[in-house]
């Protein structure tokens, strides 16, 4: 076997780097490229009840009032959003995203 001179040695390793460096950048854009998946295609319902167990911090099925400040929107339709003002939103009171207004009494008042 014949030793490797030194200019074929530097051909041979600057012939690997570009191998290396065209595979690379062919991965890199087709992670780009890729269609999207997951949320990026789900339903507004799915995204809600995505959105809905990410703030549900203690995964107690509620979100708390602690809870809802990871969400500055959410924050201030609080009050709005818990229909029945027992101090957290349920799943489907997030889901309402507060466009239906809560029932009251005679008062104006929530009811319980």
């Amino acid at each position: 076997m014949r030793a490797l001179t030194p200019f074929r040695r530097l051909t041979l390793a600057l012939a690997c780097g570009s191998l290396f460096a065209a595979g690379t950048a062919l991965a890199q854009d087709a992670q780009q490229t890729s269609p999207p998946t997951g949320s990026d295609n789900a339903s507004p319902q799915s995204q809600g009840a995505s959105d809905f167990k990410k703030l549900d911090a203690n995964a107690d099925g509620y979100i708390s009032k602690d809870e809802a400040v990871a969400d500055a929107a959410l924050t201030s339709d609080f009050t709005k959003r818990d229909v029945d003002g027992d101090g957290k939103l349920s799943e489907s009171e997030f889901a309402a995203n507060g466009s239906t207004p809560p029932p009251t009494d005679d008062a104006g008042k929530k009811k319980p």
